[in-house]
């Protein structure tokens, strides 16, 4: 022991406390006392902060839950008036078609009474329908 200074007891060595810089096991033991109750702290905190964690995703989810189901519905809402639409349309080149069908009627000079033959008025009707 005596070829190893600092391994030699207190008397034959220069005082650990007395030395700058020096640390005793005192001061060794206080400190891993000190993370000791530190460390037996954070589970406790580590449990509250994962029970946080797992509470904030499980709100997350169901947001995304909700939010997807709303999509959906959003969704299938847009396909039955899309639908809707087009059958509109649809009606309205329908509707289109038969009002120009029937405009071009009405400007034409093309008026028949049934049961009397083709031309037999002449050039005046109103007063053929007179006599």
């Amino acid at each position: 022991m005596e070829d190893f200074p600092a391994l030699s007891s207190r008397e034959n060595g220069p005082d650990p406390e007395k030395t700058p810089g020096s640390t005793t096991l005192q001061d060794i033991l206080q400190a891993i006392t000190a993370s000791q109750e530190v460390l037996e702290g954070k589970p406790d905190s580590l449990a509250t902060n994962m029970r946080l964690l797992h509470d904030g995703h499980r709100r997350l989810a169901d947001w995304v839950t909700t939010t997807e189901n709303t999509l959906k519905e959003i969704s299938q809402s847009l396909t039955t008036v899309t639908d809707k639409l087009h059958d509109l349309e649809t009606n309205v080149k329908e509707l289109e078609r038969r009002a120009e069908d029937s405009e071009n009627r009405a400007r034409r000079n093309n008026v028949s009474i049934i049961g009397f033959t083709e031309y037999i008025e002449g050039w005046d009707m109103v007063g053929y329908l007179e006599l």
